[in-house]
């Protein structure tokens, strides 16, 4: 692919690490409503005696829910190199965003209680060269690559 291309020639690749589906899928607005929705019906055939036939709604709104976390997680990835980080995004033409690690200055993670529940977080990298730092949301274990990162 062009990612390998881009690689100096004493550069490897350390570690690819992408978004986490689940975190995503559960946080998704759509998701949050759906499970609300489907849990109220499952007591209500239950205790009101509604009709099962109900379950289609939540079901096809999880459905529905599922396809933009799949997406996001599917086209987004992330590469850590001994010289940098490569943000690979789009679902047609591939974007790369390099934030070369010898320009970063400050590195934060960044873990709600949510992100502790799914052992995911976020890396705020604040760079030299930039007003606003380069968040990466949403990754599994942010502090192994936090470890990973050398300066």
């Amino acid at each position: 692919t062009t990612l390998f291309l881009s690689l100096n020639p004493n550069e490897q690749i350390l570690k690819e690490f992408s978004l986490d589906f689940i975190k995503i899928f559960l946080t998704n607005k759509i998701s949050g409503l759906s499970i609300f929705i489907l849990v109220a019906i499952v007591l209500g055939i239950f205790a009101l005696e509604l009709p099962p036939v109900l379950l289609i709604i939540p079901i096809l709104l999880l459905s529905i829910g599922a396809v933009p976390a799949f997406m996001k997680c599917h086209f987004t990835k992330y590469y850590l190199t001994n010289q940098k980080i490569i943000i690979e995004t789009g679902i047609i033409g591939r974007d790369y965003d390099i934030v070369k690690l010898d320009r970063v200055f400050d590195v934060n993670i960044d873990v709600t209680v949510l992100d502790t529940i799914f052992s995911t977080g976020s890396l705020k990298l604040s760079t030299s060269n930039d007003s606003e730092p380069v968040i990466i949301r949403d990754i599994r274990n942010p502090k192994q690559i936090l470890r990973c990162i050398s300066f």
